[in-house]
């Protein structure tokens, strides 16, 4: 039996059954589009790819550490603010039983916490920050006892030596405050807090009133607490007498310049004034032989200027000055008035309902200010404040421009006085001028004249001699 054949053979075509090559493969040219997206796909591939190996490679990087981030921010942050930083790092992983703060930490969360304490507990809501028993256990490890705070004085005589001369000249400055009756035992200094105590005496007398020493920059910027006492208000004046020497006798000899000397004019203070020799035509007393000039406080000043015009008219220059028309302006519903006077209102001048808001100061300084007078002449203008008004008007502006010499907030301006004080800026013809109208003026009406047009009139005669 024949094999039979794995090809089947056949037969040759003839010449009419050949077809041309071209027709048989059609071989088709790719167009210039189908050859870029050819390419854009190579080369998402290799992308890809590229991305895919990257993603192995990180796979296998250890984590960054919290050190390490602490370190790359450094650049980026202040050093208190890189501090805070790493230490919220550090506590992110403790227990609220397990955290430790340290002294640093323990200083920053107190200055945030005096500045405002409901701020603070805000804050801790956010931020990992000491409590307030941890804040008030870390402030009792400080030495404060009443009289003059030795540990201040003994790093002004470390300190000062180092300073330039401009930064050693300092105002001191004292002032009582009110404060409640209340006894306390301190653990740590084993003795009762609360009665009356001058640092080197104490008496079994609850104590009422705090009297506070502070030591500011004339020149540069900066101020520190140099002494506190308790005291009461049956307590002689020869107490604050004997506290502002102390001050003075350790400052001086920690190497402060001490020029200036201000306080309030409550009743102690005047004889405490009196008692050292200071009158206003002589606004200093002498202390080892060195002249520190006197100044009563400008806000208490303009207040009790504010409090005086309630009850009586003030003779000032050629007319008289009158509350009335203060009151007429603020109650006055001219539209005018809204847009001249934003801040102020009722409760700026009737005070029979909140009699405390007597003792504000911004109160005081509002109603005196430049634009009650601007408000005051233009309803005079308009026919609504009597035509005497303008002697309102004109009281108010240099009072107003008065506490601004003495109330200076910036180093140039040239549209009020409320900048620095210069031998050759024009804040001294001013003075000059208001210390000839304030000798002459006076309060119609009242029994004496208070106490504060003279405490200008020393104010005055103590800045001129100053500089």
């Amino acid at each position: 039996m024949a094999r039979r054949s794995l090809f089947a053979v056949e037969g040759t075509p003839g010449p009419s059954s050949v077809k041309p090559l071209t027709e048989t493969l059609k071989v088709r040219i790719p167009t210039k589009k189908e050859k870029k997206m050819k390419q854009q796909l190579i080369d998402a591939r290799k992308k890809c790819h590229r991305l895919q190996m990257q993603l192995v490679r990180n796979r296998k990087v250890r984590p960054t550490t919290a050190a390490e981030v602490a370190q790359a921010a450094s650049n980026f942050m202040k050093p208190v603010a890189h501090k805070l930083f790493c230490a919220q790092l550090k506590l992110f992983t403790k227990s609220k039983y397990g955290r430790r703060w340290t002294g640093e930490m323990k200083d920053f969360a107190l200055s945030l916490y005096f500045h405002s304490p409901r701020c603070y507990r805000f804050l801790r809501k956010i931020l990992f920050l000491p409590s307030r028993s941890t804040l008030k256990r870390f402030e009792a490890r400080v030495p404060l006892n009443t009289g003059v705070h030795n540990f201040i004085i003994d790093f002004f005589k470390k300190e000062v030596p180092k300073w330039p001369e401009e930064k050693k000249i300092c105002t001191l400055v004292f002032d009582e405050v009110s404060i409640k009756k209340n006894l306390q035992y301190n653990v740590g200094q084993d003795k009762i807090v609360g009665v009356v105590d001058r640092g080197l005496s104490r008496k079994n007398v609850i104590a009422n009133q705090a009297l506070v020493a502070m030591v500011k920059g004339t020149v540069t910027s900066w101020k520190q607490v140099v002494g506190h006492w308790f005291t009461s208000g049956v307590e002689p004046a020869t107490c604050i007498h004997e506290a502002v020497y102390q001050c003075l006798d350790q400052l001086t000899s920690a190497g402060l310049r001490i020029k200036l000397l201000i306080c309030d004019q409550g009743a102690k203070n005047r004889s405490v004034v009196k008692r050292m020799g200071i009158t206003a035509e002589m606004p200093y007393f002498m202390f080892q032989e060195k002249q520190i000039f006197f100044m009563w406080d400008s806000p208490h000043l303009i207040k009790s200027m504010r409090n005086n015009l309630l009850t009586y008219n003030y003779k000032w220059k050629t007319g008289v000055a009158k509350w009335e028309h203060i009151n007429e302006t603020v109650k006055c519903d001219d539209p005018l008035r809204l847009r001249l006077l934003p801040k102020v209102n009722i409760g700026h001048v009737d005070f029979k309902k909140n009699s405390f808001k007597k003792m504000k100061v911004k109160l005081a300084t509002q109603v005196l200010s430049r634009s009650m007078s601007t408000a005051l002449l233009v309803l005079q203008m308009k026919g609504i404040l009597p035509a005497d008004s303008v002697h309102t008007a004109e009281c108010v502006q240099d009072l107003n421009d008065l506490f601004d010499c003495f109330n200076s907030s910036k180093r140039f301006d040239k549209l009020s006085y409320r900048h620095a004080f210069s031998s050759s800026s024009r804040h001294k013809v001013f003075l000059q001028d208001m210390l000839k109208h304030l000798t002459i003026s006076q309060f119609l009406g009242a029994p004496r004249q208070p106490d504060c047009v003279r405490g200008w009139v020393l104010n005055i005669r103590s800045l001129l001699m100053l500089f």
